[in-house]
């Protein structure tokens, strides 16, 4: 039985869902597969990938759910360590990309699923505790949180762990969004998850996962498009304003002229693990 509080988080759940923009799809995450594959190795995806496996502390023989596994970021090393890996998203690029990655290795205890937080799990073959241990990295970006937290609580027979955002997201820059003046949001999606949780009737605990990241791009407009896409219905104001924030911290590459940030940006994850019942 869950715990009995005033605040519904479920409810303020959905009411601040409702007032985001649809969330990117199946043809958006099929589009970036190319990027992910290029981006896989590097430092401060394999930091983050580091600790988050850290804080997994699987034991050898544990089984597990990787849901929304992109391109293998964390199915891949679990793998090479021996554990069975359900390794399932939604994308067909991104499966296509890892299960091209499996074949190459030779890893034999992967096993890729095509499979939408939205669905039912149950008719897509996935069966109640069918794994120790189901994860969700950086990956819960769903409409109804507290069923897909159920999901993974029906799937796993000893641990849940998850990273949910502590800010505006990953993709979100809080500097810029300050400069053109608009408000940020000071309750993060792990606030609700963690609560969320604990209404449900579990104990979660959390800890947390910090790497660093310098944006790159192409050419200048790349960027534009790239941050008028996150921060959304920018006003003429606001371009003017952004447009004069990326020319003052975008800076050229003399080796091959792309461009990137004069300084690196903090992304911090909650890592938040529970027993399900």
């Amino acid at each position: 039985m869950g715990i009995t509080m005033d605040f519904d988080w479920r409810e303020a759940w959905h009411i601040r869902d409702s007032k985001r923009r649809e969330r990117n799809g199946q043809e958006y995450w099929n589009n970036r597969a190319v990027d992910f594959v290029k981006k896989v190795e590097r430092a401060d995806y394999s930091q983050y990938s580091q600790i988050f496996l850290e804080f997994l502390a699987l034991q050898p023989s544990d089984s597990v759910l990787d849901m929304g596994c992109g391109n293998g970021i964390l199915t891949l090393p679990l793998a090479r360590a021996g554990h069975d890996v359900i390794a399932a998203d939604f994308s067909d690029a991104m499966l296509d990309a890892l299960t091209r990655r499996v074949q190459d290795e030779k890893l034999a205890n992967v096993s890729v699923k095509k499979l939408d937080w939205d669905e039912d799990w149950l008719a897509a073959g996935i069966q109640p505790k069918s794994v120790d241990v189901a994860l969700a990295s950086r990956s819960i970006m769903v409409r109804d949180l507290h069923d897909a937290l159920e999901k993974l609580n029906m799937v796993a027979r000893d641990r849940v762990c998850v990273t949910m955002a502590t800010s505006l997201g990953p993709r979100s820059v809080s500097e810029i969004v300050e400069y053109i003046g608009r408000p940020i949001a000071r309750i993060a999606d792990f606030t609700y998850g963690f609560n969320m949780l604990i209404q449900m009737g579990y104990y979660p605990e959390v800890r947390y996962i910090d790497s660093y990241k310098r944006d790159r791009f192409d050419s200048f407009e790349q960027a534009l498009d790239y941050f008028r896409e996150n921060i959304e219905d920018l006003t003429s104001d606001e371009e003017k304003l952004l447009n004069e924030y990326l020319r003052e911290h975008l800076h050229v590459n003399s080796k091959d002229s792309s461009l990137a940030m004069d300084y690196e940006r903090l992304i911090r994850w909650a890592f938040i693990a529970w027993e399900p019942r």
